[in-house]
């Protein structure tokens, strides 16, 4: 009778926990492709001004960011289930970068902690973070 008293319990705690980060597959792995996968060009970054050649690279669970001579790796998983979905970023000697973001067709929306530290609960401007736009790079085909 206990056991039958305790199922339901059990099965409410396991809907209630939410699924894990999806990790995006490794470079080169046959597995689903992330909704960031390919090369993001960006073009607004608060009120700052947006050099032509900054690039988003996304790549299994990899993550480039080339602004001119720079270049920053590091590595990223997701949760597409979340409202607003969420993405952190982890690039090596920094602290992880817990965000929200927002893919509409060829345009991606990111919000980045900038001095908060709780994780952003609405896209758009607002002390403490960074917004940022970024749009698909259309890839040319192969020659």
């Amino acid at each position: 009778m206990k056991r039958l008293l305790l199922l339901p319990l059990v099965f409410v705690l396991v809907s209630c926990a939410g699924r894990p980060p999806v990790p995006a597959p490794p470079p080169g792995a046959a597995g689903p492709v992330t909704p960031f996968a390919g090369k993001w060009r960006e073009i607004k970054n608060e009120d700052k001004p947006v050099t032509w050649d900054k690039t988003w690279i996304f790549e299994g669970n990899t993550i480039t960011i080339k602004d001119g001579g720079r270049t920053y790796t590091g590595t990223f998983t997701y949760k597409e289930d979340r409202e607003p979905k969420e993405i952190d970023i982890l690039f090596e000697e920094h602290p992880a970068n817990r965000a929200i973001y927002a893919i509409d067709g060829n345009v991606m929306h990111i919000k980045l902690l900038d001095s908060r530290v709780e994780r952003a609960t609405k896209l758009g401007m607002e002390p403490g973070y960074t917004f940022i736009m970024c749009e698909k790079v259309k890839e040319e085909p192969a020659r």
